[in-house]
């Protein structure tokens, strides 16, 4: 209750009032309000509720005084950061996919553009969800959502995203350790049989690969405008951002807004 007459003060003049106007509308003397701001006393709950409903604010603001604005230093150190690993992997994509190219031509293995398909291009296209809702939070204010649906909704994301991961991460490396053995048995002979070609997965685990991303390749087929694949990792990484707002961003939300003016009093009388 220390800060209390500071922020009545504060409200006070925001709201181009004077003591006499404020002591008036409270039906108490001027020196009563001169008393408050200068924390010789302190109003009691019954009258913090009639000085939040005179000033129309909340009565937390009173108590805890104007919450302040984020610092945008972190949202912009955020979205360096989101932006650089976009970039990263843009450039990546562009120096890695003329060498997978030219390895599907020359060997007729597609195992290195998969890793393209299903694993980097998703990862570019998350990111780059994430990276443009950052953006529109500087630009635009937008907040992520609140809420307890919201934090299911943040961790079923956050689920799918890992399940996802541990099923095709070691696809890939799968492919990648193929394809080092397609290339040490072309330097040692000039032909060779796949059965000599090593994996470390079972075939069971490519399959079910072919079979998650068949699905989707057959609704493109039915819907050619619709790149229901890339576009879902898209809207993931939106969701990713629009549904992780921290505990710390939650709380100021709720005190920046205000609850109706008595609404203490029910709580108390209750």
């Amino acid at each position: 209750m220390a800060n209390v007459g500071k922020n009545i003060k504060q409200i006070r003049i925001k709201k181009k009032m004077t003591q006499d106007d404020l002591a008036d509308k409270l039906f108490v003397s001027r020196q009563t309000i001169s008393n408050y701001e200068t924390g010789r006393s302190n109003p009691d709950i019954e009258m913090l509720i009639k000085i939040a409903e005179v000033l129309e604010t909340d009565v937390n603001i009173l108590i805890f005084g104007i919450p302040t604005p984020p610092d945008k230093k972190q949202d912009y150190i955020k979205l360096i950061i989101s932006l650089s690993i976009t970039l990263l992997l843009s450039i990546g994509i562009g120096i890695y996919t003329p060498y997978a190219e030219k390895w599907m031509k020359d060997t007729f293995d597609y195992g290195l553009m998969f890793i393209n398909i299903i694993f980097l291009h998703p990862l570019l296209l998350l990111s780059l969800g994430y990276c443009l809702m950052q953006a529109f939070r500087i630009l635009f204010g937008t907040k992520p959502l609140t809420g307890k649906i919201f934090t299911i909704i943040h961790h079923i994301i956050i689920a799918f995203l890992v399940v996802y991961g541990i099923i095709v991460i070691p696809f890939c490396m799968d492919k990648l350790f193929t394809a080092g053995e397609m290339l040490r048995l072309s330097k040692l002979q000039t032909s060779y049989s796949s059965s000599q070609i090593k994996h470390f997965l079972p075939g069971a685990w490519e399959q079910l690969i072919l079979q998650i991303y068949g699905f989707f390749a057959y609704f493109h087929s039915r819907f050619p405008s619709i790149y229901l694949f890339h576009g879902t990792f898209f809207l993931l990484g939106i969701g990713l951002w629009g549904t992780g707002r921290s505990k710390k961003e939650a709380a100021a939300s709720s005190m920046d807004t205000p609850s109706a003016p008595g609404s203490d009093r029910s709580d108390s009388a209750g």
